[in-house]
C-alpha cells in the first residue's frame, strides 16, 4: 500500500511540475535557440511529500526559492522569498508529517564537486555563507534558522529535528522556539541518523576510522 500511495504522489508532482514548466514549450519549438533562452528555464530538484503536501526547489536564474501544493493539485506557492543569485544552493527538503512544516539545508554543495559541509562562496564575501538548517511554515513566512548544520531529519510527531554538524548529533524544536543542542558525545562521527516510527528514539552508526 505505501508503495503505491507513493507512486500516485510522484505521479500527481509530475503533473503539477509539468503545468508549471509548460510555458517553456514554445521556446524550446524554435530552431537553434540561443543558449541563453536555456539559462531562462526554471530548474526543478528537491522534490518531495508528507502530509498530503508537495515540496520542491525552483531555480530560477540562479535565486533559488521552494514552492508547495497539495496532493490534491491546488496552485503552486512560493514559501521563501530568497532574491538573489548567491551561489547558496537548496537540499534536503522535507515535509512533515502533519503538512504544516518545510525543513531544508541551505549553502554547501550536496552532490557537487563542493564538500556537502563546506561554504560555497561565489561572492567572495568577507564573512562566508555558512551551512545551516532552517524550517518555514508550509503556509510561508519568515524561515527559522534551527541551526549550523546538514542532513536534517524530521521527527514523526513534526516537532523537532535532528541534523548534522561536525560530525555530532543535534536537536531543535522545529519552530526554533528554543537553542538546539548537541543529543549526545561520542568519539567519531555520527552518521546516518533516522528517528524510530514513535518518534521517541534516535538510531545511527558512528564511524571511527577503522571501524564503527
Amino acid at each position: 500500500m505505501n508503495y503505491i500511495k507513493n507512486s500516485i504522489h510522484k505521479i500527481i508532482a509530475l503533473v503539477l511540475l509539468w503545468g508549471v514548466l509548460g510555458y517553456a514549450t514554445d521556446a524550446l519549438a524554435q530552431n537553434n535557440p540561443p543558449i541563453e533562452d536555456y539559462l531562462l528555464y526554471p530548474q526543478i530538484t528537491a522534490l518531495t511529500s508528507n502530509g498530503g503536501m508537495l515540496a520542491w526547489v525552483m531555480n530560477e536564474q540562479g535565486r533559488r526559492n521552494i514552492y508547495v501544493s497539495s496532493e490534491k493539485g491546488e496552485e503552486a506557492r512560493k514559501i521563501t522569498s530568497y532574491k538573489s543569485d548567491d551561489g547558496q544552493e537548496i537540499t534536503n527538503v522535507s515535509v512533515s508529517a502533519d503538512g504544516k512544516w518545510v525543513v531544508y539545508v541551505r549553502g554547501g554543495g550536496h552532490g557537487g564537486n563542493w564538500s556537502a559541509t563546506a561554504s560555497v562562496n561565489p561572492e567572495s564575501k568577507i564573512i562566508q555563507p555558512g551551512v545551516s538548517v532552517w524550517s518555514v511554515p508550509i503556509t510561508g513566512g519568515k524561515p527559522i534558522k534551527l541551526g549550523n548544520g546538514s542532513y536534517p531529519r524530521v521527527s514523526p510527531n513534526s516537532d523537532e529535528v535532528i541534523f548534522s554538524r561536525s560530525g555530532n548529533l543535534y536537536i531543535a524544536p522545529i519552530d526554533g522556539s528554543i537553542n538546539s543542542k548537541k543529543l549526545f558525545a561520542t568519539k567519531g562521527t555520527v552518521r546516518h541518523a533516522q528517528w524510530s516510527p514513535s518518534g521517541d528514539k534516535v538510531a545511527f552508526s558512528v564511524s571511527r576510522t577503522t571501524h564503527a
